[in-house]
This record gives structure tokens, sequence and C-alpha cells, in this order.
């Protein structure tokens, strides 16, 4: 009994169990490594894989030829012309790529991307994106060279395609182009996604190029939680753009209507957010024209209510310099797939643009767009 009597009370005693350690692969899935061959194009982005979540394509082959070709028809107001006057957009892209077959990565390659776009001004068929590409492996990071005619690195636009659809992101009102020809580079850093260009701010297809150039850079990241997937980024630019007013027309080539051009400087923000049967998408651009401030924002969203079905709001907003000069537009509608090839669309689409050349004058339209989107 004495020798129990000296041996400590903890030595009976079990040790305190260790803290619990959160299960990081529970919230944080490790990505998937099986990775598939793309079936059609890139799409039409600043980035060559915009969507970070998926898996990086993997080619089997050395030389691999991608095709895409995707079809707008549409009917306004309750007009239903002819299906040949009702296109009002077609545009097809060919994506040859060289690749590693041991890796399946893309080592480089040619993009060639026509449109055929009609509206009340034109009508023709005319060259988009054209542009080479190369691809650097570099010790903890990868780059790719590109040079041609390309989607600018600014804004959501970037990483999210809406040429397309009835209603556009910012693009147009902020910097009057979507596409334009130089140089780019782009690539990942560790979680980042960078890019950086110098282009003429010409647009494409232009005879002609600005006495000063355009730089743009963009840095984004993606997160993948328990509440959803999210891509955020940052992207600034300046130089010699379009100086765009509210009724100007974009096209689906990338460029604007012919006007002056002024010095612009712009910041933007920008996200997405996707959880279950929701997307969510917006942006905030501001900057300056010149010396007058200048800002807007663009937020879109998407809820599913069926495996083909779905009810989509957008709302946009852009201040020009000439204040209080300003446009306010908003969307609301319902879209259907049918099949992997065909989407119907059908939005309700409000515009009002206040003050014009006087007091209190305020424009307010509203139209009505049927949509049948076909991609092959």
């Amino acid at each position: 009994m004495a020798v129990l009597a000296m041996v400590p009370a903890t030595a009976f005693s079990a040790p305190p169990p260790p803290p619990e350690r959160p299960n990081y692969f529970a919230l944080y899935p490790p990505p998937d490594t099986k990775r598939e061959v793309p079936s059609l194009a890139f799409p039409a982005t600043s980035t060559r894989h915009p969507d970070l979540f998926s898996p990086v394509p993997y080619f089997k082959r050395k030389f691999n030829l991608l095709t895409d070709l995707s079809l707008d028809f549409r009917a306004v107001d309750g007009h239903f012309p002819t299906p040949v006057d009702a296109l009002a957009g077609a545009r097809f892209t060919i994506d040859g790529i060289v690749a590693n077959p041991k890796s399946g990565n893309e080592q480089g390659g040619i993009r060639l991307q026509l449109v055929r776009e009609s509206n009340s001004s034109t009508d023709r068929v005319v060259t988009s994106e054209l542009y080479g590409h190369y691809r650097f492996e570099l010790p903890g990071a990868t780059a790719t060279a590109r040079a041609g005619q390309f989607v600018l690195p600014f804004g959501l636009s970037a990483v999210y395609d809406t040429s397309m659809h009835p209603f556009t992101s910012l693009y147009s009102e902020s910097i009057g182009i979507r596409i334009d020809r130089g140089a780019m580079i782009e690539g990942e850093f560790g979680p980042f996604h960078y890019a950086g260009s110098i282009t003429t701010g010409t647009g494409p297809n232009a005879d002609h190029a600005y006495t000063k150039t355009v730089l743009s850079a963009r840095l984004d990241r993606h997160f993948l939680t328990q509440s959803g997937r999210i891509q955020i980024g940052g992207s600034m630019l300046t130089g010699r753009l379009p100086d765009n007013g509210p009724f100007a027309q974009s096209f689906l080539s990338g460029s604007t209507q012919e006007s002056p051009t002024i010095v612009k400087s712009r910041f933007a923000a920008d996200a997405q957010y996707f959880v279950g049967k929701y997307a969510a998408r917006g942006e905030v651009v501001f900057g300056a024209d010149e010396d007058a401030p200048v800002w807007g924002f663009y937020v879109d969203g998407r809820m599913g209510i069926s495996a083909r079905e779905g009810l989509y709001a957008a709302v946009k907003r852009w201040d020009y310099r000439n204040q209080p000069l300003s446009k306010f537009e908003s969307a609301i509608g319902y879209e259907r797939t049918a099949g992997r090839h065909l989407t119907f669309r059908a939005l309700v689409i409000l515009s009002r643009v206040d003050p014009l050349d006087g007091p209190n004058r305020t424009l307010i339209t509203r139209s009505t767009v049927l949509q049948s989107f076909w991609k092959f």
C-alpha cells in the first residue's frame, strides 16, 4: 500500500485526446485526375480554360482539330422573320492544337473564328478571333504566349462569353470593344491565373492604328468550398479606345461602330458563384474617360427549376463622362434546353437612358426577344 501511495495519480489516468483536426479533403476535395478530351472549340474568352473548376483537357493525339458552330436566331417584339432574316449571328471556330501525347497537355496551335453579324447597320462575314499560341512549362507555373486577334483580358468578359446572348455584360459600355489585336501572355502560378496584353485599340480587322497602345492585366483565383464554387478576379486597362455613347452598337466580331477615340483608364472586380441549381455573376467597373469619372456594374443570375428549364434575370448600369448621362438596362426571362445542342430563351428587356440633351428628358424602351441558340 505504501508503494501505491508513492505513484502519482496521473499515471493511472488516460491521456487527453488530441484536438480534432478538420477534414481538409472534405472542404476542398482533391481535383479529379481523369481528364477528358474536348469535343468543341474552347469558349470565346481571353483565357484558354476559363472554367477553372473543370479538369484540364487531355489530348491523346499530337495533332488535334476542334470545331464549333454557334447559330443565333431571334424574333424581336413579336416579329417572326424568315429563318434567313432571323439569323442575328453565326460563329464558326476552328482550333488546331499541337499536344504532347505523353502528358496530354496542349503545347500550341492556332485559332480561326469567322462570324456572320447582322443587325440594323451591317450584314457581313468577318474574322473575329485569329491568333497563334504556344505554351511554356515553367517550374511551378505555366505561360501561354499569344499573338493576333483575341479577347481582351479585362473584366467579366475575360472568363464569361455573352456575345451571343440577348443581354451582354458591360464590355460594350465600358471599353467599347471586346476583341483587339496584339500580343498576350497568360497562365497559372500556384492557385492564381494571370493574364496581360498589349494591343492596338483598333479592334479586329482594322486597317489603321491609333497613336497609343492599350495595356490590360488580369489576376483571378477560384475557391471550391462546401458552400459552392467561387471565382473572383481583378483587372485593369488603359489606352486609347472608342468613345461609345448609349446607342452605339457592339458587333459579334468584337468591334463597335466607328467613333472618335479617347484615353480610357479602367479598373474592374468580378466574381462568379455556383451552388446547386443557382449561378450568379457580376462585375463592377470604374475609371475615367480623359479626366471625367465613369463607373458601372453588371449582375446576372440563373435558377434551375428542372433538369432542362431555368429562370434568368440581369441588370446593368453605366454612367458616362457627360454627366448626368447614364444607361440602365434590366432583363428577365425563361430558358429551356432541348438536347445537347439547342437552347430556347424568352426575355423581356427594359432600357432607360436619361437625360438626353436637355432637362428631364428620358428615353425608355421595352423589347421582347425570343432566341433559339444552336451549338454544334
